[in-house]
């Protein structure tokens, strides 16, 4: 029986490189080793998965370690094995915490594929690499990752001394911006635990503490006796073999001299990984526009387009061509295998856009925003975006009170309003037509100095409508 084992080489966010392998029986052993050499993580363990003769046999798939990231955590993975279904196509996948699974539905979202298993009742028949990270070429098959053959942020010997630890040049990319970060040096703490990392703007500082959640791990140094005594390589992604300023070591999306001519750029074929899906692009041109810059992008969905304002959010930069003259006078490759989402901010919160669907799971520990609005000449006005409590020192008579940034009709938004009068004390409220009270009335506030009243409203209308309680009256 003839079986096939396919190795597919992939970058983060981009890359198939059109280099898929296939071999069959005998040639299985060797040829294997070379294209598998290329990306170590997680690599099919060939002393499990081939017989002798190079042949796939069995159903117990085996993988050697790896490494994987999650925010500043990295976890290595150990080598090991899994039970695959017979008769089926297994979908073996790695979870965040490293937890290596197989199963016979699909890659599961939020979970990083590996491989794509098919059998028949007795063995394996063909294995398809899924893995979407950049390859090094001529890297080792065997071990974890093994991240001296990539040189972005990696530790510079000529510039490491004493308590100062050197780096070498790398790329980040924020969402739609890449920065290009030169080489340099951080002064280390000595007699301690120094952890070396990057910041979403492409400055990479040390701290004694930890690494920092909404940055990225690059080194754990530790120092005594005012030298270096230890260094820790913290990277967990494979980037552009002697990539130095990162971006251009892989061809996914890289420019095609063959189809690049006048004011057309042609770019060669690449792979894009929106969560557990792999969509392969196909090699293509873009029209440039004469006398200006073009913003060369991809989307999501696998589009490369092209346009003169800028990079856009949420898609990832691939070129920036200033054309002139009826051709290409510069053309910049923006690239980037180190990358930040846009959604963490550099507080390490996370920015959202849209409906948030936790599928049916437990949010917990977690906390609202305050807003501490004041009222002038009479008037105030509570910024629903602010936060879902406002806190208010009452130090005049409220006669116009108004919401701003409500929600849009069909959500429901929830306003608790801590309403404490000043040392003086006294001061009231007059409420909106907008807002309604049970039976029609609203509550009497009190008046003491430093008093403190507690109002809850609701809306669904988009503030058309207010139902409003008094949850607490005088409490302090």
């Amino acid at each position: 029986m003839t079986t096939t084992y396919t190795a597919k080489f992939h970058a983060p966010k981009w890359g198939e490189n059109d280099g898929s392998k296939s071999v069959t029986n005998g040639e299985a052993l060797d040829t294997l080793d070379a294209a598998l050499a290329d990306a170590s993580p997680f690599a099919p363990d060939n002393s499990i998965n081939l017989d002798s003769s190079g042949n796939l046999h069995g159903l117990t798939f085996g993988y050697l370690a790896g490494r994987i990231r999650s925010g500043n955590v990295v976890t290595i993975v150990a080598a090991g094995t899994l039970a695959l279904a017979a008769s089926a196509t297994n979908y073996v996948e790695v979870a965040t915490d490293g937890t290596v699974s197989t199963n016979a539905s699909g890659f599961t979202s939020g979970r990083f594929p590996l491989f794509e298993v098919a059998t028949n009742a007795t063995d394996m028949t063909s294995v398809t690499d899924e893995r979407c990270w950049l390859v090094v070429p001529g890297a080792p098959a065997t071990g974890s990752l093994d991240t001296s053959y990539f040189a972005d942020f990696d530790e510079d010997s000529a510039s490491t001394t004493g308590l100062t630890w050197g780096y070498q040049a790398g790329r980040v990319r924020n969402d739609n911006a890449t920065a290009d970060v030169a080489a340099g040096t951080v002064t280390l703490t000595d007699a301690a635990t120094n952890y070396v990392e990057l910041t979403p703007a492409g400055a990479v500082v040390g701290n004694t503490s930890g690494f920092t959640s909404g940055r990225i791990p690059l080194r754990v140094v530790v120092t005594s006796g005012g030298a270096i005594s230890s260094s820790t390589d913290k990277r967990a992604w494979i980037s552009a073999g002697a990539g130095g300023a990162g971006g251009t070591g892989f061809s996914d999306f890289d420019e095609d001299s063959a189809s690049t001519t006048g004011l057309t750029w042609g770019y060669l074929t690449g792979s894009l990984r929106n969560n557990n899906v792999i969509t392969v692009v196909a090699a293509g041109t873009v029209t440039l526009t004469d006398a200006a810059t073009n913003y060369v992008e991809v989307d999501s969905s696998g589009t490369v387009s092209v346009n003169q304002t800028g990079f856009t959010a949420g898609r990832i930069p691939i070129r920036e061509i200033v054309a002139a003259s009826g051709a290409i006078s510069t053309s910049t490759d923006k690239r980037s295998v180190f990358q930040f989402s846009a959604d963490f901010k550099s507080d390490g919160s996370v920015a959202m856009t849209g409906d948030f669907d936790a599928g049916g799971n437990e949010i917990r520990d977690y906390a609202e925003q305050t807003s501490a609005p004041s009222s002038s000449a009479g008037t105030l006005t509570i910024d629903c975006s602010a936060g879902s409590l406002a806190a208010v020192t009452l130090t005049e008579n409220v006669t116009t009170l108004s919401f701003a940034n409500v929600p849009a009709s069909g959500s429901v938004y929830s306003l608790t309003m801590e309403l404490t009068q000043d040392a003086t004390g006294g001061w009231t409220v007059t409420w909106p037509a907008s807002v309604t009270w049970p039976s029609g009335s609203a509550p009497t506030l009190s008046t003491g100095a430093s008093a403190v009243d507690v109002i809850t409203l609701y809306t669904r209308d988009g503030g058309t409508t207010w139902r409003a309680f008094a949850a607490g009256l005088g409490m302090a």
